[in-house]
């Protein structure tokens, strides 16, 4: 039998918050944070409320995970280790990058 966090979705019971902890963490901070505070008066206003939280806590707001550092301060590093754990690789490429294809000639 495979651990509850490794369950897919479709085994969750509904209604069991406690089956889902990443999601439910998240989901309270997003309310904690965001939606108790805001009284939006339009679709077009939320989504532009929401898009901004979306960005700030993406790239900009320190994570405990990270050791208290953005996620843009940690990527570089994260980069960095990718390339040594596995040298002549490329680390993945950001979303909207395209990776490079160029090789050295004879390899």
């Amino acid at each position: 039998m495979r651990a509850i966090g490794a369950c897919p979705p479709e085994w969750l019971d509904a209604g069991a918050p406690w089956e889902n902890g990443y999601n439910e963490s998240f989901n309270s901070r997003f309310r904690d944070e965001l939606l108790n505070g805001e009284l939006f008066t339009s679709l077009k206003e939320a989504k532009v409320v929401t898009e901004d939280y979306r960005l700030e806590y993406n790239h900009r707001r320190p994570h405990s995970s990270l050791g208290y550092q953005t996620p843009a301060a940690f990527a570089p590093a994260c980069r960095a280790g990718y390339a040594a754990l596995r040298p002549g690789s490329a680390p993945p490429a950001r979303h909207g990058e395209a990776r490079s294809t160029l090789t050295a000639a004879g390899t």
